[in-house]
């Protein structure tokens, strides 16, 4: 059986930032204004999967983009990483 979900396009990642794993953020439609909740995760398409991440923080960086940190990734590195024990 196949469960359809509602997909909303939140925004974009723009770059990485810091060596923490932070990730700049644009988000669509003020939703870092509007987001509180961060113990919801929210779904992030990677290597064409969609992926829950759950976030560790979020700093507002303007009205449209955040400064974001997602459970599990350290930094670009560890993600490296992981990905290549997957494979």
């Amino acid at each position: 059986m196949t469960h359809l979900v509602e997909q909303v396009v939140l925004g974009k990642v723009l770059r990485t930032y810091g060596d923490n794993g932070e990730l700049i953020v644009r988000f669509y439609e003020d939703f870092a204004e509007e987001y509180s909740d961060l113990s919801e995760p929210v779904w992030v398409i990677i290597d064409s999967l969609p992926t829950p991440l759950f976030f560790k923080s979020m700093s507002a960086r303007g009205v449209s983009k955040a400064t974001v940190v997602f459970d599990d990734f350290d930094s670009e590195v560890s993600y490296r990483k992981e990905k290549k024990k997957s494979e």
